[in-house]
């Protein structure tokens, strides 16, 4: 004797004795806003995503080159000294880069646009974090 079809028929009975129940006036209105306002966040997250990267990207380049611009005196002799042998027009390459740190002229201008970049990339990490602790607790 096969139990599952009286099963499956006891169980219909159950749910047609089920009260129906009517969701609230506003209760669809509300899901749709809710929806919208996640899909806001969501666009709202990819832009703010892309803008770290937009802004982090310059920053690490700029540290790089405030690190370089403060070991210079290290990796200068050493680097010429390694590379020499290998490829002789790597002398002019050093020493344009050695020309960049030098100071001389408008060159001076890159090691203070690479602390420039790292203030400001400083000062959006920070407000990013702040306004991010601010919505957590609101």
């Amino acid at each position: 004797m096969d139990t599952t079809q009286y099963q499956d028929e006891d169980l219909r009975q159950l749910f047609r004795q089920l009260p129906v129940e009517k969701p609230t006036d506003g209760f669809p209105a509300r899901v749709m806003a809710q929806i919208a306002l996640e899909a806001q966040r969501a666009a709202h997250r990819k832009r703010i995503l892309l803008i770290a990267w937009a802004v982090s990207t310059p920053c690490f380049a700029a540290l790089l080159l405030v690190a370089g611009y403060f070991t210079r005196n290290y990796w200068e002799p050493h680097l010429l000294a390694y590379f020499e042998p290998l490829l002789t027009s790597l002398s002019y390459t050093a020493s344009s880069i050695r020309g960049l740190f030098s100071g001389n002229g408008n060159s001076s201008v890159l090691p203070g646009l690479a602390f420039l970049t790292l203030l400001l990339g400083d000062l959006f990490f920070r407000r990013h974090a702040e306004r991010k602790k601010q919505s957590l607790y609101s």
